[in-house]
């Protein structure tokens, strides 16, 4: 569930636990099911741009309501 930081980062990063991780892979599987093919690399640049955007917007609300589900689902 949990990848060390340490793996992928450095500095005061490396101690701390990724929750959530997009990867390449990801993106590109979707574009083969969407598309039929995987996006060039003009357009997984413009699809990473997309998903940061896309997380970033509402991100705060997520986590508020995964904190709260998680104390009152026990």
């Amino acid at each position: 569930m949990f990848v060390k930081a340490k793996d992928i980062f450095r500095g005061k990063w490396r101690e701390k636990r990724v929750i959530f991780c997009i990867i390449e892979d990801d993106i590109q599987e979707t574009a083969k099911q969407k598309l039929g093919r995987e996006l060039t690399e003009e357009e997984l640049e413009r699809a990473s741009k997309g998903v940061e955007e896309g997380l970033s917007y509402g991100l705060d609300v997520v986590l508020e309501t995964a904190v709260e589900e998680a104390v009152n689902n026990f």
